[in-house]
């Protein structure tokens, strides 16, 4: 083949690139910079990074708070335990897959840029800047919406549309109470995501910038990297990740994939087939095509670009990175800080209830020994007053008994006589003629009647017994 029919073959090429490229998406800009753009189809083969200033700086994507309202998903019931780390655990491995490589593609949506990575298995990644920091997609293979959706403060892992699991930045689960309240805004995000699938699929796509690249490219990787440092800390997604070993083993042969393909020379012109949908790598010219020799087209007349305003849209992305990257250190320092203030809290918590209990202890054993002490004085009260009742009925019957000694040791005194008028037997009634001085006869009064010897007895008055009235 001469020199001729190879410019011909390289012109028609060329002509049906064009053509195809016009056919598909002729109201679209073209890529900047003489890069090739492909045509439509989640399919496409990656571009290589245009390496020319970009005409002007694309604008950001709009903010969550400036997101049009979408309709409220539902949250579905929470996932136990450790499988709730499957959503961000698939992301983290997805993250792994892609690496270090660059976009695939970029897509114009709506005035903004967001650039798709896209793997061998149809699994996407799509990333789009913000006021507020990067945004991140994640799609499973023919998924036409995200399975994990993160912003710079919360992600949102999605069961079939619906609000599954909300995480903070460093991947952790939040409370299944705070969910209702994400549900609006993981709804937003919900119908970005899809319009941004079939942005892909329907629309132009371009290479993406490589200044823009290299400028969001630290602040994508301090995301991976805030994942992977939590994932070693955290062992319930540590122990959830080793238990899916095979998507790690994926992930790392799509990485080695990825940087086999940067290391070789690019060729735009490589036909890779159709894609999943039919339509990938549309335009492409397949190697058994047949073509027909044509003059070669004129040169494109040399352009003019204002680099300026690239250089100033590289600087903000660097300083959106280098900012996104303080905000993740400053997240993780806040982290630590809470972390060592509820470690201390439940230090002390523990140190407050240790000295409750040791002060309830105190408390029982000193009422324990009150009581028994108490106890101690009652029975030796008891036992002293029966010693006292003992001591006592023993001290009364040694006196009685003493009374009793005393009593019958003591000398009896003489009896006293009876007074003879005491002594003086009863008489008899005198019988009927009796005269004896005795007898009363008859007229004669008892008081008349004298015993032999009154008269003895009162002229002598030293028989008298003191102490003895006489009668």
């Amino acid at each position: 083949m001469n020199t001729a029919q190879r410019r011909a073959i390289a012109a028609l090429s060329l002509t049906t690139v064009l053509a195809a490229m016009s056919l598909a998406a002729c109201d679209k800009t073209p890529a900047a910079g003489g890069a090739s753009a492909t045509a439509v189809g989640s399919g496409a083969a990656p571009l290589p990074l245009d390496t020319s200033a970009p005409v002007a700086p694309p604008a950001y994507a709009p903010s969550a708070a400036a997101l049009p309202p979408a309709p409220r998903i539902r949250v579905v019931a929470a996932r136990p335990d450790r499988s709730r780390y499957d959503y961000v655990n698939r992301a983290a491995n997805l993250n792994g897959a892609f690496a270090d490589s660059p976009p695939d593609y970029a897509v114009d949506y709506d005035g903004q840029r967001p650039t798709y990575w896209r793997s061998t298995s149809g699994a996407y990644r799509v990333v789009e800047s913000t006021p507020d920091g990067e945004r991140y997609y994640y799609y499973e293979p023919g998924a036409d919406q995200p399975f994990l959706v993160r912003d710079s403060r919360y992600a949102y892992g999605y069961e079939q549309g619906q609000l599954a699991v909300v995480y903070d930045p460093a991947g952790r689960p939040l409370p299944d109470s705070q969910y209702e309240s994400q549900a609006d805004r993981a709804g937003q995000y919900l119908a970005r995501a899809r319009g941004l699938y079939e942005a892909a699929r329907s629309r132009q796509h371009q290479a993406a910038y490589a200044a823009t690249w290299e400028a969001r490219r630290s602040a994508i990787q301090a995301q991976q990297q805030q994942w992977e440092r939590q994932q070693q800390q955290d062992s319930d997604w540590r122990a959830w990740n080793d238990a899916h070993a095979q998507d790690q083993a994926n992930g790392r042969r799509e990485a080695d994939q990825r940087q086999a393909q940067q290391r070789q020379p690019a060729n735009p012109d490589r036909y890779m087939g159709p894609g999943p949908d039919g339509r990938g790598d549309q335009g492409r010219i397949p190697p058994n095509a047949s073509v027909q020799p044509l003059a070669p087209p004129p040169a494109p007349a040399p352009v003019r670009i204002d680099d300026s305003a690239a250089r100033a849209r590289a600087q903000q992305a660097q300083a959106d990175a280098a900012r996104q990257a303080q905000q993740a250190q400053q997240a993780d320092q806040a982290r630590l800080v809470e972390q060592a203030r509820t470690q201390q809290a439940q230090t002390d918590a523990a140190h407050q209830r240790q000295v409750q209990l040791e002060t309830r202890a105190a408390a029982g054993r000193q009422a324990q020994q009150a009581r028994a002490i108490e106890q101690a004085r009652t029975q030796q009260a008891q036992a002293d007053a029966v010693r006292q009742a003992q001591n006592q009925a023993q001290a009364q019957a040694q006196a009685q008994a003493q009374a009793r000694a005393r009593a019958a040791a003591a000398p009896h005194p003489a009896p006293i006589p009876p007074h003879p008028a005491q002594a003086q037997p009863p008489k008899a009634a005198a019988a009927p003629g009796d005269k004896s001085p005795g007898a009363k006869g008859p007229g004669v009064k008892a008081s008349e009647v004298k015993a032999p010897g009154d008269h003895a007895r009162r002229d002598h008055p030293e028989d008298k017994v003191p102490g003895n009235p006489q009668p």
